[in-house]
């Protein structure tokens, strides 16, 4: 019998399925990288794209959306503001209407009074 050894037995270092490292590559961000662009992004995207931003393009995100939040509180007081003068200034026009409406009403009843004296003396002079 003959015994053919081939070397040293030394421990085997086969591998089963994938690698135990796994390489990720993140996701190309655009350095302009808007708020609108990111919610036109379905939620699944979005959720990705989240995941990989930088600290200054979150803080960027959230400048802009502070930046949009005030413009459009200032669209709303503005807005505001306007219907309080509207309503101001349509007050102002219905006291003068008021006002007018009161005028005519006297100048009504002094024709009327002016009418009545015509006919009475009118009348008198008729009698003489």
């Amino acid at each position: 019998a003959t015994v053919v050894t081939l070397g040293s037995p030394r421990a085997a270092n086969a591998g089963y399925g994938s690698a135990r490292v796994a390489v990720t590559t993140p996701p190309q961000i655009k350095s302009s990288l808007s708020l609108e662009s990111l919610l036109g992004l379905d939620r699944a995207k979005q959720e990705q794209l989240e995941s990989a931003l930088l600290p200054s393009q979150v803080t960027d995100l959230l400048e802009e959306l502070q930046r949009q939040r005030d413009d459009l509180q200032a669209r709303i007081e503005a807005a505001l503001s306007t219907d309080v003068q509207r309503e101001e200034a349509q007050a102002a026009l219905r006291a003068r209407l008021r006002s007018a409406e009161e005028v005519v009403r006297k100048l009504e009843a002094d024709v009327a009074d002016l009418e009545r004296q015509e006919l009475m003396d009118g009348a008198r002079t008729k009698a003489r």
